[in-house]
């Protein structure tokens, strides 16, 4: 784990805090495929664009938390391969951070495949079962225009780095 020197400041407005108060709320957090859930959204980049990391899981905090470059491992500590991308959720019209499996990754590279692209449609993303028993589902929808250039995207790399050093 790295030490990083405190960073903040005023909240603003109690909107604000209230949506940082919600769990995982604040910012440009890393969002999951919701468990036994569907979740839709639309890629806002090809995934050449995409960042991949390596994810280590902290057993004595139980959260899962990116690897930065220099960052120390413990040989107990569980390290998977993830992928990063700017995604629209398109139930909250929201730009988020959307880390996949690389099975989860896998399954929209078929599709990219098939269309020559991942840009054109809405996706239902899955997740079923816990644990080693997870699979993942990529289901795309039809080809509509959406858009696009309204949004703005994140800058991945700096949302690696805040989650990095969250909760230290």
């Amino acid at each position: 784990r790295i030490m990083a020197k405190y960073q903040g400041g005023k909240v603003g407005t109690l909107s604000r805090l209230r949506e940082q108060l919600k769990k995982g709320g604040g910012g440009a957090f890393i969002k999951n495929v919701p468990a036994n859930d569907v979740m839709v959204v639309r890629f806002l980049t090809e995934p050449d664009e995409w960042f991949k990391y390596d994810e280590a899981y902290d057993t004595e905090v139980r959260r899962y938390y990116p690897m930065l470059e220099g960052m120390e491992r413990s040989p107990d500590v569980r390290v998977s391969v993830r992928f990063l991308a700017n995604v629209l959720d398109v139930t909250d019209d929201k730009v988020i951070p959307l880390k996949m499996t690389k099975d989860l990754a896998n399954r929209v590279m078929m599709r990219y495949d098939r269309y020559d692209t991942v840009l054109d449609r809405d996706y239902e993303l899955s997740r079923m079962g816990e644990g080693l028993d997870t699979t993942y589902d990529c289901a795309p929808g039809d080809k509509v225009a959406r858009n696009l250039k309204k949004y703005t995207l994140l800058d991945l790399d700096d949302v690696l780095v805040k989650a990095a050093r969250s909760e230290e």
